[in-house]
């Protein structure tokens, strides 16, 4: 990512702390860019963690816990929809909560590679490396991939940014469920780490895609992909789970309010 386009995300993000009065704790790339497979003209999704003054909290009123921002191509207020730059926003006591439960957006912030301002908060970080539902993950990740394949069959166009964004979604759920731990952000480092699995002629064909993308080439109609649907036939069989939901649990409030209490408070975790 190039640093002029940083340095505009960070302008419109202390432009937000003024203009809200909020203090934003991290705020991260979430998407394309993060995952290493955007195309020249991909948005920035921009995501971010923010807390208020405590007397903002001690109130009837409860404040906004979400804060979206979106900007043009010439830096304008504008519609999420025609943005180049999409601002996203929790407030500390939502995240946290989302969090406990495993949100899947949640624990992506945390990890993402492309950090705007920071640092991302490390025992947060630590909280999401040990302390994740991989039932609930494995299921997001398979709905992912999913909706990716529903969209393709009902317009009868296959093209590589949704073939590659249902892989996205079945590589991250396998990794789930074969090495028990978090996917990672990047991709490509994912694309390698599941070579074996996919073998050279997937992994090879899934690469050309990738280089495609990079080009504008993602929204070409490819037609019906043979290879890349048995390979996801594959993967859809392989993290199937019947695993439930786990509740947070009191381990994970006491860790996750020591931490908030700590931020607001200034008391010792």
């Amino acid at each position: 990512m190039s640093e002029p386009a940083a340095q505009t995300v960070r302008s419109f993000l202390h432009d937000l702390e003024e203009q809200r009065q909020i203090k934003i704790l991290f705020a991260v790339e979430s998407g394309s860019r993060a995952w290493r497979i955007e195309s020249a003209d991909s948005d920035y999704d921009v995501r971010f963690v923010y807390c208020r003054p405590l007397k903002d909290y001690v109130n009837l009123a409860r404040p906004d816990d979400v804060i979206n921002a979106a900007f043009d191509q010439k830096l304008a207020p504008c519609t999420a929809h025609d943005a180049l730059y999409d601002l996203c926003g929790f407030d500390i006591f939502k995240f946290l909560r989302l969090l406990a439960k495993s949100n899947p957006s949640t624990i992506e912030w945390l990890i993402s590679n492309v950090v705007y301002l920071g640092p991302v908060p490390p025992e947060l970080r630590a909280f999401a490396e040990k302390s994740f539902d991989d039932g609930t993950l494995i299921r997001h990740y398979r709905s992912m991939a999913a909706n990716n394949l529903r969209e393709m069959e009902k317009r009868r166009t296959f093209t590589g940014k949704k073939y590659l964004y249902a892989f996205r979604g079945l590589l991250n759920a396998f990794c789930v469920a074969a090495f028990r731990r978090l996917p990672e952000t990047d991709f490509t480092h994912t694309l390698e780490t599941c070579r074996q699995t996919l073998g050279e002629e997937t992994y090879a064909a899934l690469s050309r895609l990738i280089e495609s993308k990079k080009y504008g080439r993602e929204t070409e109609d490819l037609g019906r992909q043979p290879l890349l649907d048995e390979a996801l036939g594959k993967l859809l069989s392989l993290t199937e789970t019947d695993a439930r939901a786990q509740n947070a649990g009191e381990e994970k409030e006491r860790c996750l309010n020591a931490y908030l209490q700590k931020l607001l408070l200034g008391e010792k975790a």
